[in-house]
């Protein structure tokens, strides 16, 4: 996420965080998106290679610094019409899809 560790933590529920082996936040990189240094940082820490990497975003800098890292993009449209993301590798309109393309 780009929002501070602190933010994070006043307004993601704790029980959600945990579910993550690695968080980055804004404070864990000194460029954010659309560089790719967040999600490389995380690969790093995960020790994945980008192509071994999926990010999931819902926004064009995201997507961006998803692409620039090697990962592959899915795009949900949560927030923004397919118009915006179509950079990503794949668009899809919410979560439930997302755990489809798993099956």
């Amino acid at each position: 996420s780009a929002a501070s560790r602190e933010r994070l933590n006043e307004t993601v529920p704790k029980n959600f965080l945990e579910r993550f082996d690695v968080i980055i936040s804004g404070n864990d990189t000194e460029k954010g998106k659309p560089s790719p240094e967040p999600y490389l940082v995380a690969m790093n820490k995960l020790r994945v290679l980008p192509a071994e990497s999926i990010v999931v975003e819902n926004a064009p800098l995201g997507i961006k610094s998803a692409r620039s890292a090697g990962a592959y993009c899915i795009a949900i449209t949560s927030t923004m019409d397919k118009s915006f993301l179509e950079e990503a590798d794949k668009i899809i309109d919410n979560f439930s899809d997302l755990g489809n393309l798993f099956k």
